[in-house]
């Protein structure tokens, strides 16, 4: 089974900002562990540099490796490293985050041997999520030279391609599009797509956040196999019309020539019918074919909203009332003549396929012309279409 790669990381703009309130409120005095509960004098708080210099003295190493890269001090960082012997990844992390590549080279032998293509994977979400463009370009390839080296136990959880599919996720959740690009590029150039075409999850990304160029893009690169489904929901629940036309008009890129409208009447999704057709605004063409395979499996609440429209043109309701003919499904067939008159040459084709007890159900429902049934007599010259006919002019 393979690891989930762990997207958490310190320099998330939720948790800083979360951070930052935490610290207003709580601790202003003492935003480190080690002074949280020792008690100043009101003057020694007064002077900012003081109280600076005592934080920053009261730090452990590893509050002072995230302070000395937040700072972008390259002196405090190294000296820091020659100074104590301390874990360094949360810190890489957070440095990548803020795309400080030299904080990066700084910290990179520091990091643990088993915990390396960990780190680097989220190291390399980090700087996706914030656009940092150099930096995930420099994760990519220290991920992908990490990982060919010999096979052990670190390589167990991960795919060489990881990296790569976070990178594109990432960045096309928070709407970067030129880390997209370069995330799509090297999937390309690696040849990564042909292995895993469904690794990605950047159009999903990119719908949830709204992101209209991030998609268009996206939808340009054909050769990935996006999930155009979950994407459509998401860009309906979202009520994004811009986005849904988008995935509308690729999708028969994507699904040999299929029309979505057509298809989500074919799964019975009456939802997606209702907010296409709101939508994208079909031709009756679309509309009548629609009707047609939603009648044909039977989904009588997706062709019941199709033929509310009024745009179901009449050869498309006689072919779906033919097709209920042809397979004998009599309940079918009195759903759909129940909301529209068929034309008689439907009762021609009833009698003539032999399907005598629908004759009778459309001469019940519909009334049909004595014309339409002595036209099917003389075509069939059944007994039992005479029988019909008899009884038909008894009760005239």
């Amino acid at each position: 089974m393979e690891k989930k790669l762990a997207l958490t990381y310190v320099g998330n703009s939720q948790t800083t900002k979360r951070a930052r309130t935490q610290l207003t409120e709580i601790d202003y005095v003492h935003p480190c562990k080690s002074l949280q509960f020792v008690l100043l004098p009101p003057e020694i708080i007064a002077l900012p540099h003081a109280m600076e210099t005592i934080n920053r003295l009261a730090m452990t190493p590893q509050e002072a490796l995230v302070e000395a890269v937040m700072r972008n001090q390259a002196c405090d960082l190294h000296h820091v490293l020659q100074r104590f012997r301390c874990e360094s990844s949360d810190t890489f992390v957070v440095a990548a985050g803020f795309g400080n590549q030299v904080a990066m080279r700084l910290l990179r032998d520091e990091i643990e041997y088993r915990d390396e293509l960990e780190v680097l994977a989220t190291a390399a979400a980090a700087a996706a999520k914030n656009g940092r463009l150099n930096a995930a370009n420099y994760l990519l390839g220290e991920f992908e030279h990490s990982f060919q080296e010999p096979v052990d136990e670190r390589n167990a959880y991960y795919r060489v391609d990881d990296a790569t599919w976070v990178v594109m996720d990432e960045a096309a959740a928070e709407g970067h599009l030129d880390v997209v690009k370069l995330g799509v590029a090297h999937a390309l150039e690696s040849k990564y797509v042909a292995l895993s075409p469904c690794g990605s999850d950047a159009l999903y990304c990119a719908v949830c956040g709204g992101h209209a160029d991030v998609v268009r893009y996206l939808l340009g690169q054909n050769l990935f196999g996006w999930k155009l489904d979950a994407a459509l929901e998401k860009a309906m629940e979202n009520d994004d019309k811009v986005i849904v036309k988008m995935l509308y008009e690729a999708y028969p890129v994507y699904a040999d020539g299929q029309n979505l409208f057509v298809r989500m009447a074919r799964d019975a999704r009456k939802d997606a019918v209702e907010y296409l057709y709101d939508t994208i605004h079909p031709s009756t063409s679309l509309v009548g074919e629609a009707f047609v395979d939603a009648a044909r499996c039977y989904y009588t609440d997706t062709a019941e909203f199709l033929l509310t429209t009024g745009r179901v043109p009449t050869d498309a309701f006689d072919k779906a009332v033919s097709n209920a003919v042809s397979s004998g499904r009599i309940s079918l067939l009195r759903t759909l003549t129940s909301k529209k008159r068929a034309s008689p040459q439907v009762l021609i084709t009833a009698a003539t396929l032999g399907q005598f007890p629908i004759v009778k159900c459309l001469l019940n429902v519909q009334r049909q012309s004595v014309n339409a049934l002595v036209d099917a007599h003389n075509m069939t010259r059944e007994p039992s279409v005479r029988a019909l006919l008899r009884e038909t002019l008894e009760h005239e």
